[in-house]
């Protein structure tokens, strides 16, 4: 992907913004056109980059083996899904429409969220939280295993 260049606007504290974002901006957030979100605008230090603040996030939360395991099995089973690195997490996104979010691992544990959807059917060993942040299913990640049990997750939340 071409190298995108920084969105930059100078806003009056209280204003409101309305940014028009290149299509390929649009399919990274997983967003059609027309589709809008909100955004609070904060005042942020004069040389913020929040593309660098993302990139090092990742780099570090990779050092983590279990994470790493994680991410490169998603990639080597899921080929022609989107992933998006953002400063809290990982997000997964299948035909523009959100898969799944893969925080960074905080202690000895990874908290991916799976799209919207009924897991009972596939979820044997009932590890799936039926509704955690946003109302979205939450699943934990704390071992080797639990990577297959996901890719059985996922496989159906793409069926």
């Amino acid at each position: 992907m071409d190298e995108l260049k920084p969105i930059t606007a100078k806003v009056e504290e209280g204003n409101e913004v309305v940014l028009v974002l290149p299509k390929p901006v649009l399919e990274m957030l997983g967003l059609e056109n027309g589709e809008t979100i909100k955004v609070s605008i904060h005042k942020l230090p004069e040389n913020y980059n929040i593309a660098e603040v993302a990139n090092e996030n990742f780099r570090q939360a990779m050092d983590n083996s279990l994470f790493k395991a994680l991410i490169e099995r998603i990639k080597k089973d899921y080929p022609t899904l989107k992933m998006k690195v953002t400063k809290s997490m990982v997000a997964f996104y299948d035909n523009k429409k959100g898969l799944l979010w893969v925080e960074y691992p905080r202690g000895r544990k990874i908290r991916v969220h799976l799209k919207k959807r009924d897991y009972s059917t596939v979820d044997y060993d009932k590890k799936v939280i039926p509704s955690g942040w946003g109302g979205y299913p939450e699943f934990i990640i704390e071992k080797e295993e639990d990577i297959n049990y996901l890719m059985r997750l996922i496989k159906f939340a793409i069926s």
